[in-house]
């Protein structure tokens, strides 16, 4: 684990210059797209702008250790013990700048409940500013009925924090990278879900989606500009498709359709799993509020879908 004797002798983390960041869940797709974005402000990387901590519960480098500034911080169960993840950092309690929060692959429950333990974590720290990675969400709809209660009660935990710790919302909307053909099977039944199982009252309901590099260059936006982005939610959508257009553009793009699973696999999957079987029904019914000028004044130069598609396949190429 590394101490705050290790810290002080690291060149990237006592520059006067430097600020902060700790990054829980920095490893997955939303977490890595903000330290790639925020990273990117790196510009002298012998006196990097900011020191990025990315928590992670192996030993070793991380897929983002390449980033300049980024520095992997080693502790198990970081996501539990918030505090601990603190320490591990190395920086003294008032010297962190910024966090950014992404949680998921656990249950609603526990989601909540890592949530709200890492915004005290974080308020107790003297953390200045709190970037949460939430979800659009209408504030009026009953408690229970879409499967995004957890991300409101987190949100109302940290705006109610009493320590003056700012707050950054990102309003995500569907993710753009669950189309992707190199994804988890898991994805590939959501897809099939989506696709399937869902838009019978509407089925052609537009889906609001954006992709996970545009949530992260949000992120890091947000936190390189607290003047404006501080004690604000940002509404975040690149596009807004029915699935017969998801689909059309997809052909288009790749070649052929998306990749899908067996349909008892989708029927099982939502009859296992409430959180899929709540927003399902909540995208049938009513689905995210569309507003893409939003996000074009934060990110004039967000991804639609077909731009999404065609930088996968660019990028994909020039991997082969």
């Amino acid at each position: 684990m590394t101490t705050a004797t290790d810290t002080v002798m690291n060149p990237l983390i006592t520059g006067l210059a430097t600020k902060h960041v700790v990054v829980f869940g920095g490893t997955g797709q939303q977490g890595s797209a903000f330290v790639r974005a925020l990273g990117a402000y790196n510009t002298d990387p012998a006196a990097p702008h900011y020191t990025i901590h990315v928590l992670t519960r192996s030993k070793g480098p991380v897929n983002v250790s390449s980033v300049p500034g980024v520095k992997a911080v080693y502790c198990e169960n970081y996501m539990d013990v918030p505090l601990m993840a603190f320490e591990a950092t190395g920086v003294l309690m008032g010297q962190i700048h910024g966090v950014f929060d992404v949680q998921g692959y656990v249950s609603e429950k526990e989601d909540e409940e890592q949530g709200k333990r890492i915004v005290d974590a974080a308020a107790e720290w003297g953390v200045k500013h709190f970037i949460y990675a939430s979800v659009s969400h209408d504030e009026t709809v009953t408690l229970g009925h879409d499967g995004l209660d957890t991300k409101r009660a987190v949100e109302r935990h940290l705006k109610a924090n009493d320590a003056g710790m700012k707050w950054t919302m990102l309003a995500d909307t569907d993710f753009m990278d669950n189309w992707l053909p190199d994804q988890r099977f898991t994805l590939k039944a959501y897809r099939t879900i989506l696709l399937r199982k869902t838009f019978h009252k509407r089925p052609d309901a537009k889906l609001a989606m954006i992709s996970t590099r545009d949530i992260g260059r949000a992120g890091a936006k947000a936190l390189h500009e607290p003047e404006t982005y501080a004690n604000t939610s940002i509404y975040l959508a690149g596009d807004a498709l029915s699935m017969s257009e998801v689909v059309e553009i997809y052909k288009d793009v790749m070649g052929g359709p998306p990749t899908e699973t067996w349909g008892l696999v989708a029927t099982i999957g939502l009859w296992s799993d409430p959180h899929a079987n709540k927003l399902t029904k909540f995208y049938d019914a009513k689905g995210y509020d569309i507003n893409l000028e939003a996000t074009k004044k934060v990110l004039p130069d967000v991804e639609d879908f077909r731009a999404f598609l065609e930088r996968f396949k660019r990028e994909h190429a020039n991997k082969a």
